[in-house]
């Protein structure tokens, strides 16, 4: 039987799905391609702040300011690993006879 769930393979689709698919192959895969690109891809920056005095920092900003140069990205958030498998949707665990208090 097959899981209502699971996307249609590819050769089932008819020729228009799979050109309603084609061009909407970037949205589809925008959360991976951000998640490699920025996450699995990049290099990451980590500040400091060290506060010398002998009281707490208030109302205080950083600016970090980075030379433009072609090809450099720069994020402005994290981005989450994608779930997109059906193990994400459907719960793998059955609970036992006795569990269930029968």
């Amino acid at each position: 039987t097959a899981n209502p769930f699971s996307p249609i393979p590819y050769e089932q689709r008819t020729l228009e799905e799979l050109q309603n698919n084609l061009k909407e192959v970037d949205q589809t895969y925008r959360d991976d391609d951000s998640y490699t690109l920025f996450e699995l891809s990049s290099h990451k920056i980590n500040i400091s702040i060290l506060n010398e005095g002998h009281t707490y920092i208030e109302d205080a900003s950083i600016q970090l300011q980075i030379k433009k140069i072609e090809g450099l990205l720069v994020a402005e958030k994290v981005y989450v690993e994608p779930k997109n498998d059906i193990n994400s949707l459907v719960n793998a665990h059955v609970p036992s006879y006795e569990s269930m208090n029968y």
